[in-house]
Formats: structure tokens, sequence, C-alpha cells
């Protein structure tokens, strides 16, 4: 999602040995641990192995889908997501097992595929695993936002295309911090290029669950601060609503039945006054399935079932000076419990400010939500 060309890979765990198959972007960065349990049915998952299942076909066998057995999701800058399947081979059913990793580009690898029962695999690979060091450092270059703590502080990157952050920490007193408090400023864009290790985590008040990857600084080699993206090159003109107004409008909207765009199968302009013209089409079709009944059985802009909304706030908008895509944070409590949903937008050729995606504090996007339901999860 947000690293730069050449760069799309910051670390890659490698659990189960040598990597046998990576795409030309890819790097891979030998760690150890860090997988959990997930969901056989999540959606990430159902992808990652077809993607797996695709790939080791066309390469050599006849192969299908059965079923996912086990899954497994460790987070570094993307995911690996490590799976037993249960394949057919030519008519002949047998397990496998495969890990695939997804950049944050959301950009699939298969990075290892095992024939055999997963059980032993996992017993042999893990072994091996075993004299692999636990961490290495990996030399990247960021441009994000320095937040400065009282004894340690972040440098912030926000992604590109999906809205995610990646965090990189240091500690104040340390060479490195020293390095970067003396040419970055608080809140303002820092730029550095030095070595990170994915194997130490960063904590970000208020983020913590939106992080797509974490990591601390060891080594600086070049810092500077750059400037932000200046206002003229992202507001449209005085008239057009900013991204946060855009926001605002569509929770003030949804409370409409008239002009409520979720849920909605009347008023096609009541979504596309929105929303990008791909999401709303998803968003569009959604509506009408089942008898009313769509993927979204939920309020999307709270993600809960049921909502009892207080210390509501919309945030102002924070821009991405390469993609132009603006971000805008909404926190809430609901029920008494904190949450929060980001709305990721950018300009169509009207120059209006149009969401492109919503993000949720678990990590789930409403777009790739809708997308994997209407075109089937095995396709």
């Amino acid at each position: 999602m947000f690293v730069k060309k050449g760069l799309l890979i910051a670390a890659m765990f490698v659990a189960f040995g040598v990597i046998t198959f990576c795409a030309t972007d890819c790097r891979a960065q030998m760690m150890v641990g860090g997988y959990r349990e997930t969901s056989k049915t999540d959606e990430y998952v159902v992808n990652a192995a077809n993607f797996a299942v695709e790939t080791q076909s066309a390469k050599d066998a006849s192969l299908k889908l059965i079923s996912v057995e086990k899954a497994e999701r460790q987070i570094v800058a993307g995911s690996n997501y490590r799976m037993c399947l249960a394949v057919d081979s030519n008519g002949k059913p047998q397990q496998a097992t495969a890990i695939v990793y997804v950049n944050l580009k959301n950009e699939y690898s298969l990075s290892n595929w095992t024939d055999g029962n997963c059980s032993a695999s996992t017993a042999k690979q893990t072994a091996q695993s075993e004299t692999v060091e636990s961490s290495e450092a990996e030399t990247v270059n960021y441009k994000g936002e320095l937040q400065v703590g009282k004894t340690d502080s972040v440098i912030l990157y926000l992604g590109e295309e999906s809205g995610d952050y990646a965090a990189f920490c240091f500690a104040n007193k340390s060479t490195v911090g020293r390095k970067v408090l003396a040419a970055c400023k608080n809140r303002g864009q820092c730029e550095f290029t030095g070595e990170v290790d994915f194997g130490s985590s960063c904590k970000v008040k208020g983020l913590q669950a939106s992080l797509s990857a974490s990591a601390k600084i060891v080594k600086i080699n070049s810092v500077k601060t750059v400037a932000r993206r200046k206002a003229a090159m992202v507001k449209t003109s005085i008239t057009a609503p900013a991204p946060d107004a855009i926001v605002k409008n569509l929770y003030a909207a949804q409370s409409s039945e008239k002009d409520a765009p979720f849920f909605q199968n009347t008023n096609r302009a009541a979504v596309d006054k929105y929303f990008a013209k791909d999401f709303a089409d998803l968003i569009w079709k959604d509506a009408p399935t089942a008898d009313g009944i769509g993927t979204i059985n939920f309020d999307p802009l709270y993600n809960a079932q049921d909502s009892k909304i207080t210390n509501f706030k919309i945030a102002a908008p924070e821009y991405d000076a390469i993609s132009g895509i603006a971000v805008v944070l909404v926190s809430f409590k609901n029920f008494g419990k904190a949450d929060s949903v980001r709305f990721q937008l950018e300009q169509d050729a009207a120059k209006t400010w149009k969401i492109i995606d919503i993000v949720y504090q678990n990590g789930d996007m409403l777009k790739g939500i809708l997308y994997s339901s209407q075109n089937g999860a095995n396709n």
C-alpha cells in the first residue's frame, strides 16, 4: 500500500524454511514467530488461498481449492498468511501448506508451497526456522508525520492507497532520536533513510489497532524536513466542500430515509454524491439484493449492528502529498467503547472530493467486503 517502488516489501517472515517462489518486487526478510490463528473464512484468507492455488496450479499441477483447513496471519509490512489447504490435484484430494504475502498495496505473492500433510510440514519447517535469527534490520526510506513524545517519538507514515498506517519509533535520547529531532519538528513532515527492525513494535495512542506495520529505527543514514502539500494543491475552490465536510454531510444524510446513500435502491444520485464511481457501484448493487438485505447488514458508519453514540468527533483531514488522497478520522464511543472509522477520499475529474473507501478500526475495508461478496470469494 505505501512503500515506494523497489521497497514494496520491507519484511518477510520465513516460518516454513527457504522461500521457493516470490514475485519480482518481493524481498525476503528472515524473522521467526508472530503468527496468530485467524478465521478460515476471513475474506483475506480466502483470497490468499485462491491466489496460492491458482499460482501453484499454473506452475506444475492442475489444482482446485476444496477448503481452508487452518489459517494463521502474521503482520509485518503487510501480512503473511500461512494456510493449511485441502486441494484437488487431478482428481486426487491432498493437503498442502502455503504462505502468501500481501504487501501494502494489496499485491499478492506466493512465498512457499509444500505438498503433503500440513502437520508434518509445519513441524519440519518450524524446526528449520528456529535456526533463523529473530530479526534483521532492513534499509528503507519513508516520509511521514513526526509525533514527539516525552521519552519516545514516532514517524507515522500514511499509506497512499489503503489509508493504513505504519509507525517507525525511536527513543528521544538515542543517537537516532537526536538526529531526527534536530532535523524535524513535531507534527511536521519528516523523511528518513535508515535501518529499521520490524521485530520491534511501536505503540501509537489511538492508532494501535490500525497499524499495518511498525518498526524501531535502529540507524539513520539521512533525515530531513519536507514540506507538506500546499493547500492550493489539495483544495478545489472556495465553494467545493472539504473532505471533512463531505464526511460530516454523509453522517447527516444517512439519518434521512430519502437522502441516505446506504441501503438506497431508488435514488442513485444520493450514492454518487458522496462516493467515487467504483465504490458507488458496489454500494448501489448491494442494497437491492436479498429483498433489501445485502452484504451491509450493519451500520457502515459505525461498524455496528446497534449503536449508542457519544463523544462523536470528525478530525481535520490529513493529505498525502504523493497520492493526493485525504484521510478523515471519525472517532466516537459506542455504548461507552471507543471506536473509530477512517474515510479515504480523492478528487474526481471535476475536482470534487469523493469517498473511495471506508476503513474500520479492526482493519476491515468496506469496499473490499462488498467486492468480495459481489464477485464471489472463489473468483
